[in-house]
């Protein structure tokens, strides 16, 4: 197995492989090794153990727990035994999950730089561990870096990457990764295909999920129940309701949340016989019809300004299965009503989803916004700014915040337009 001997990805040198904190200072370090010759074989005594938390509840209050086990961690990497090689692999394993667990990327960054310094042999099972890091930390460069110059690289390497690029929404990476793996003849499991089968559903690349799927079919490949969801969604979101009923049928067992994709297709294509026709079929097959399929349909009927019937499911809502509307069967309601021309009737239902004790989300608040937009309702727009400010996930809302400034830009246009009738 080769060496890792490049550079770390960062300003490090022999000099500064330390954090600079006072608990951990290279020299109190040093003075520590030199004094105290006992050994610790691994770090999961002081990371991982319940005795390790007493030490730090014990010591100082005002210290974060997260300094102790910095300062254990580096004390582990002045007195690992190099000559063994099965311990370093295991010691600087257990460090850099633990890394990943504190997200610190400054001490992973260190932690590679002693790796390197020190000549550790970065197995297959070390630099995945690496990787792994990397990618958790959303470190971009460090990790497409190590990937490539990785001698060795297994499904779990291949996974790691594919899923950092797909989480960071680079999808077309996401799918050319998936097939360097394939031709460097390494196999998928079921981690990687759900993320590539997003993937192409994100970039509705009907062409790239359908070869994907043929892969995983001519590999045999049937995968769980996780991965018939991604391509079954696939399909769904490139407008393929023709394979994805195929398949669906072809299952020799569906679960609610395959079901409701189904209805949920269909209901995005108008096409509500249907829909309703596998609601039916849910049934008969012992699968209960939950929240989600009912506001699937409300809010289908909504969008296209079928209020008649969206109202009748939403009051009716309780009689299957004593389900009751919550905050996305209102919000489906207003939103309907202002997107279709009916900013009072929006506002209207707003205020009875208040008085029932319902907590808007950002959606509400900004659909809300809007209609006291249309309707020049500055004083009652001004009244849900206010709380907003109060609640800390609506005022940090962009969503929220991108509506009040239309908000305002529509009122104040208003009033000059007024202004500039009565000068005429």
């Amino acid at each position: 197995m080769a060496f890792y001997n490049s550079t770390p990805f960062a300003a490090l040198n022999h000099n500064n492989l330390y954090l600079q904190n006072p608990l951990i200072h290279p020299l109190n370090l040093r003075s520590f090794s030199h004094h105290h010759h006992h050994r610790f074989s691994t770090i999961t005594k002081y990371v991982n153990s319940s005795k390790a938390k007493s030490i730090n509840q014990t010591v100082s209050n005002s210290v974060p727990e997260n300094d102790f086990m910095l300062k254990n961690v580096v004390t582990i990497l002045h007195s690992l035994d190099l000559t063994n090689p099965d311990e370093c692999v295991q010691s600087y394993a257990l460090i850099l999950r633990n890394c990943r667990k504190i997200h610190n990327l400054q001490l992973g960054l260190q932690v590679h730089g002693r790796m390197i310094v020190s000549g550790v042999e970065l197995c297959e099972f070390l630099g995945s561990q690496l990787l792994e890091f990397y990618c958790k930390v959303c470190c971009i460069d460090g990790t497409r870096k190590l990937f490539d110059k990785m001698t060795e690289r297994n499904v779990f390497s291949w996974t790691s990457v594919i899923g950092l690029y797909c989480e960071l929404g680079d999808y077309e990476e996401t799918i050319n990764l998936f097939y360097l793996m394939i031709d460097e003849g390494v196999r998928p499991d079921h981690f990687v295909f759900p993320k590539v089968f997003k993937a192409c559903a994100q970039l509705k690349d009907y062409r790239a999920g359908k070869d994907v799927y043929d892969y995983m079919m001519t590999i045999g490949f049937e995968g769980n129940n996780c991965v018939k969801r991604s391509f079954l969604d696939m399909f769904i979101k490139c407008g393929r309701m023709d394979i994805a009923r195929r398949l669906f049928d072809q299952m020799s067992s569906n679960d609610v949340i395959m079901w409701n994709m189904m209805v949920s297709g269909y209901v995005s294509k108008r096409d509500f016989k249907r829909a309703f026709r596998y609601v039916e079929q849910m049934r008969l097959k012992g699968v209960m019809p939950d929240r989600v399929t009912w506001n699937t349909i409300l809010s289908g009927y909504a969008q296209v300004g079928q209020f008649k019937e969206a109202a009748k499911y939403f009051s009716e809502m309780g009689g299957f299965g004593e389900l009751e509307p919550n905050i996305v069967s209102w919000t489906a309601l207003i939103t309907g009503n202002l997107q279709n021309g009916y900013p009072f009737q929006a506002l209207n239902i707003f205020r009875k989803m208040v008085t029932k004790g319902v907590k808007p989300n950002s959606t509400t608040i900004s659909s809300v916004i809007s209609a006291c937009a249309n309707l020049s309702l500055k004083k009652h727009g001004k009244e849900i700014h206010g709380y907003c400010i109060k609640t800390e996930e609506l005022d940090s809302s962009l969503f929220v915040s991108n509506s009040l400034i239309d908000f305002y830009s529509k009122c104040q246009n208003a009033l000059l337009n007024m202004a500039m009738v009565r000068l005429l």
